[in-house]
């Protein structure tokens, strides 16, 4: 065969590249060229996979930051409303909490002596701003003398915007 042009096997054997592999007849391999430099010699790398080159424009940056501000201008109200929804909760747990202590401490005491210790219409001092703002909570009787003596404990207080809130208990005590 002479005449012909450079075979893989010629290829690999004269040092200008790699083998790759068997090829077909008739296929020739050309020379490797060289890399593409730059004014310092430095090799080029196109523009598609320089590092740092490319992502987003200006403007699809600008559109991305009006559509997430939009979107926390809805979400805000709705973020609020949850915290305020979310104080109330609590603050209505906290005085069902302190209900319930009071009304044991009222079911706990001898009923001869229900009537002197937890006076009528009177707060309960021990009760008075113990965790919410304003907090009293004050024992009625529909009849002090009845037996049974039907009583009613009700907690006021102010809320985190200065709204009074009240929330009652019924019980029945027996001797």
């Amino acid at each position: 065969m002479t005449g012909a042009l450079p075979t893989a096997a010629a290829a690999a054997t004269d040092g200008t590249g790699p083998s790759p592999g068997p090829q077909p007849p008739g296929f020739d391999i050309l020379p490797a060229l060289p890399a593409p430099t730059r004014h310092g010699g430095a090799p080029t790398v196109p523009r598609a996979t320089r590092p740092g080159i490319g992502g987003f424009t200006f403007i699809e940056v600008a559109i991305a930051i009006v559509i997430l501000a939009v979107a926390a201008l809805v979400a805000f109200p709705t973020m609020l409303s949850f915290f305020e929804l979310s104080d109330s909760a609590r603050e209505e747990n906290v005085a069902t909490h302190d209900l319930m202590a009071a009304t044991e401490d009222i079911l706990a005491t001898p009923f001869a002596l229900v009537t002197t210790t937890y006076a009528d219409g009177q707060p309960i001092p021990k009760f008075t701003r113990l965790h919410l703002r304003d907090q009293q909570i004050v024992v009625r009787y529909d009849d002090p003398n009845a037996d049974p003596l039907v009583v009613t404990v009700a907690a006021t207080w102010s809320d985190s915007k200065g709204r009074p809130r009240q929330e009652r208990y019924r019980c029945v005590r027996t001797r």
